[in-house]
């Protein structure tokens, strides 16, 4: 969920790639597929990392070869959709891996944005060469979502199983999603995927991975908001009066697909009157809080669970190519923190945000996981 201006109304509703190179002998065939057992074992124990492309337009997108022969289409990230899809540029291409099922479905990205189609099961293949079958879907084309979202042929959904159930209607039986068909696969131990946004960008499959992080993981158990299978969870922010004693607006949206992030009322008066310190004023035609050029926004201190993990006043700014794509005034600075729809009691932190940190996504605990990058 990519659009600024569509993340009110969603919330309205309630690389250390396990290749294993082995000295050449004579084994017998029995040795040989002992061997072959015991790596396979030792790589979903360790899981895989894919790279991530981080573009001028704020995409994170990955790159999957679909089918065979295999083509490949760029994926946006997306925490925040269960459903991985591709398909809306010219339709989905078919190849002779391709089954085709009957179930339908309809994901809804906001007014005009609705991407439907059907399921099919294909072979999927990422940079850690071996390839697998899963099932996405086979979009109609969407002119709209194609001018909203250039770059992007595809979604690679996050969402959790629950959340997957959702999306389609409780259709899906035994259809696994993009993590469980990994598992399935046995290529990954664990359903659990770790995100680190910023450059070197990475998305690694099957384990909590530190590589790029400093300090501890701290982990929330995962919550819903109103109905629905979320990634979310309770952040606090004390600085912005959010605390673990007063945490009725502390449950936040974790969606890397959506670029910037949208703060519940509450917290978001209190931001309001930091960055009116910094001379700063609310621009309701733009949506967006401008300040002078050079000014910095106070540091947000962020707790996950009891563990500080503090976001600097120079990570709260736009990015200046992202300035006038948004129609904003490049002799001005911004912020990516933005108010959520009026009466929305629930906060969505963003890619731009959740650039800073390492984000483990643990489906097998239900729970998400923080730590800061190093």
């Amino acid at each position: 969920m990519l659009f600024k201006t569509l993340v009110g109304f969603v919330l309205a509703l309630y690389s250390c790639n396990a290749t294993i190179t082995l000295p050449v002998k004579r084994v017998s065939l029995d040795s040989t597929s002992s061997i072959a057992t015991k790596v396979a074992r030792r790589n979903a124990h360790l899981g895989f990392t894919t790279h991530v492309k981080v573009t001028t337009n704020a995409a994170w997108l990955v790159e999957i070869g679909i089918g065979n022969p295999a083509h490949p289409v760029n994926f946006q990230i997306d925490s925040g959709s269960a459903l991985t899809l591709t398909g809306i540029e010219h339709g989905y291409r078919h190849t002779k891996t391709t089954k085709n099922t009957s179930v339908a479905f309809d994901e809804n990205f906001g007014d005009q944005s609705d991407v439907k189609g059907f399921l099919v099961q294909d072979r999927f293949s990422l940079s850690h060469g071996v390839p697998f079958k899963a099932y996405l879907g086979a979009a109609f084309k969407n002119d709209f979502f194609v001018a909203a979202e250039p770059g992007r042929s595809g979604v690679l959904a996050l969402g959790n199983r629950a959340m997957f159930d959702q999306t389609l209607s409780n259709q899906s039986n035994t259809i696994p999603t993009f993590t469980e068909s990994l598992q399935h696969a046995k290529l990954i131990e664990e359903k659990i995927v770790t995100l680190n946004l910023r450059e070197p960008a990475s998305i690694h499959f099957g384990t909590a991975d530190w590589s790029k992080s400093k300090g501890p993981i701290a982990y929330m158990p995962r919550k819903n908001i109103g109905p629905t299978s979320y990634w979310a969870c309770d952040v606090y922010m004390p600085s912005l009066g959010v605390t673990a004693k007063r945490n009725q607006n502390a449950t936040s949206m974790i969606d890397s697909g959506t670029e910037l992030t949208f703060l519940a009322r509450a917290p978001l008066l209190v931001y309001y009157e930091k960055i009116k310190e910094i001379g700063g004023v609310y621009n309701a035609s733009t949506d967006f809080f401008q300040f002078p050029k050079g000014a910095i926004p106070p540091a947000i201190d962020i707790t996950i669970g009891e563990t500080l993990l503090p976001l600097p006043g120079k990570a709260q700014l736009l990015a200046d190519r992202l300035k006038v794509p948004n129609g904003l005034d490049p002799s001005l600075d911004y912020s990516v923190i933005l108010p959520a729809q009026d009466g929305a009691e629930t906060s969505l932190i963003g890619a731009t945000l959740l650039s800073h940190y390492s984000i483990v996504f643990d489906s097998e605990r239900d729970r998400i996981g923080f730590s800061l990058r190093a």
